[in-house]
């Protein structure tokens, strides 16, 4: 049996607001008494204020030292409201300084991070990080797994998730198999079944062989359904057998249809949604990149994405 990657230290930035600790749940559930939290704040470089003539009313020392204690402050808030949820899961508090993303990433590094689990959309009260415009960055750059959850501005109530499922979308390619081994860790450490999906979007497949032809004979389409099924089919068997061998019982799913809009039907908000940043291969033309971005934006459910442009 092949062992699988255990995802125990994760990175949960945090703004100061409610809607930017969305993602913390997650992390503390998916850490669990064996793993840790760690919560980082990030402020910007600090010049000094100055009167509208120029004096100076407080040196950019200064300026830093209040940012970093607002930051500290938002750290032990949020540590106080969630660890009474999790007690069992250590929340270590980070403060970095300069560009959101760069921290981030550099955090990861330095903490020997296995997930980086933030929130898509937030502004804290001084406006410190903007969690929305960062997500996209750490999601395209980040060298580990990212989590993203979509800020829910109504939501106030502080409790643990339960996942259900773990989906991974799969294409066809041997690159979007790469987030299997993160799919198997999840669908482990939450107790939660996994599903592998694929779509096969027949406009896609039978465009480039009919020359966007307004009509065609409906035995040629019924016979490329099938071809691309049966390869589908295919593909999630060999993705089944791999999820066997680090002792996941996976189920396979085929739907047909755009990809997006498939994954965006068959998910539930207590689903976690796992694929890779890239994929366009095999029998089915995804384009990994913006069905993972189109996703963070409009799935029911959060959304890991596993890096795979190390695999160029």
């Amino acid at each position: 049996m092949t062992d699988v990657v255990k995802i125990r230290s994760i990175l949960a930035p945090v703004d100061g607001s409610r809607g930017g600790e969305e993602a913390l749940p997650y992390a503390l559930i998916i850490a669990g008494s064996e793993g840790s939290v760690t919560l980082l704040e990030v402020v910007p470089e600090s010049e000094p204020l100055r009167k509208p003539f120029g004096a100076v009313t407080m040196s950019s020392e200064d300026v830093l030292k209040m940012l970093n204690d607002l930051a500290r402050e938002d750290l032990d808030k949020a540590a106080a409201d969630w660890s009474p949820l999790a007690p069992e899961v250590p929340i270590e508090r980070l403060i970095g300084q300069g560009d959101a993303t760069t921290v981030i990433l550099q955090a990861a590094i330095d903490h020997q991070i296995d997930m980086i689990a933030l929130a898509s959309a937030a502004r804290g009260a001084v406006g410190r990080l903007a969690l929305g415009s960062v997500s996209d960055k750490v999601m395209r750059e980040s060298e580990i797994p990212v989590l993203i959850v979509r800020q829910d501005p109504d939501k106030e109530e502080r409790v643990l998730p339960k996942v259900g499922r773990v989906i991974v979308a799969l294409d066809g390619s041997d690159r979007s198999m790469l987030g299997l081994p993160v799919a198997a860790a999840l669908g482990k450490q939450l107790g939660a079944a996994v599903v592998l999906l694929t779509a096969v979007d027949l406009p896609q497949v039978v465009s480039p062989v009919m020359g966007y032809a307004p009509a065609f004979s409906p035995d040629i389409y019924s016979q490329l359904e099938d071809e691309s099924t049966a390869a589908a089919h295919e593909h999630l068997d060999e993705a089944v057998a791999q999820m066997a061998t680090y002792g996941v019982t996976a189920n396979s799913q085929v739907t047909v249809g755009f990809a997006v809009d498939s994954i965006i039907d068959y998910a539930k908000p207590d689903d976690l949604i796992v694929l890779t940043t890239r994929g366009q291969g095999g029998f089915k033309r995804w384009i990994m990149g913006s069905v993972a971005e189109r996703l963070v934006r409009e799935s029911p459910a959060p959304v890991v994405v596993v890096p795979s442009h190390h695999h160029e």
